[in-house]
């Protein structure tokens, strides 16, 4: 197995025990307070900017499914307490077939995870990543006994990458 999918495991693994960066504990909490309210939100960023990470804490401290497709809400969607909808599509259309499936389901909470905002009048959280957030990062691969070269990065993709032994 290559190192980078061995760390990607391992921060998998461990999520429960590592800390949110300042972006993603900010984020959290309007997701939780637009999830509250309106029963859904967008949680959308760049790609490699911690959205997956914060998908899985969330599903974890709700009770909810996490889908990392939404190909796999019609097959796989047990009764729980939510949804969590990663790598979905901003388009409008995508979107409302994700809603109406998991409405029809069980109508339960529903956070959809884009790159993009949604083209939809709804809750939406965008998570970015700053120098801070990156340190956290850090500190969280540190904490799984992995080491990071000490060198300049512009996002979470890098560190990851470098610490798995690769350039980028």
């Amino acid at each position: 197995m290559s190192r980078l999918i061995q760390i990607l495991n391992a921060i998998k693994r461990s999520e429960a025990r590592l800390e949110l960066s300042p972006a993603q504990l900010r984020a959290h909490v309007a997701i939780s307070e637009a999830i509250q309210r309106y029963g859904q939100c967008n949680l959308y960023g760049t790609v490699l900017c911690g959205k997956t990470f914060l998908g899985w804490r969330i599903a974890r401290e709700y009770g909810s499914v996490y889908l990392p497709a939404p190909s796999l809400l019609k097959s796989a969607c047990p009764k729980s307490q939510g949804i969590v909808v990663d790598n979905a599509s901003e388009r409008r259309a995508d979107y409302r077939t994700v809603l109406a499936t998991v409405q029809i389901r069980q109508n339960i909470p529903l956070l959809y995870i884009s790159r993009l905002p949604v083209e939809e009048d709804m809750p939406q959280v965008q998570l970015s990543v700053t120098g801070e957030d990156q340190d956290t990062l850090i500190r969280n691969l540190q904490m799984l006994n992995i080491e990071v070269p000490a060198v300049g990065y512009s996002d979470f993709w890098g560190i990851i990458i470098a610490a798995a032994g690769g350039s980028y």
